[in-house]
């Protein structure tokens, strides 16, 4: 499944730069302090708090870099991760 607008699935064949505003959006979110390589594991269980609280998936993750790899030992990266939710259908 993608959500990608054509917009940006033209940036990414083009190597395109630009501008643009983004909309206020209901997230789901945490924040994960440790390696990169275990943030899939935090997307999965973001995700599932979400569907056990009443709210479905609704577009594409996204992720924020408080320092980077290299700067900090990885044990110490910190990562915002956000995905895009709305109610379910029925749930309060």
């Amino acid at each position: 499944m993608s959500w990608a607008p054509e917009e940006i699935l033209r940036m990414a064949k083009t190597g395109e730069i630009g501008i643009k505003t983004t909309q206020p959006q209901l997230v789901a979110c945490t924040v994960h302090v440790g390696p990169y390589s275990l943030l899939g594991e935090v997307f999965k269980k973001v995700a599932e708090w979400a569907n056990k609280n009443g709210y479905e998936v609704s577009g594409p993750p996204r992720t924020i870099y408080y320092n980077e790899a290299g700067s900090v030992p990885d044990s110490n990266l910190m990562t915002e991760v956000q995905i895009p939710v709305k109610r379910k259908t029925g749930s309060k």
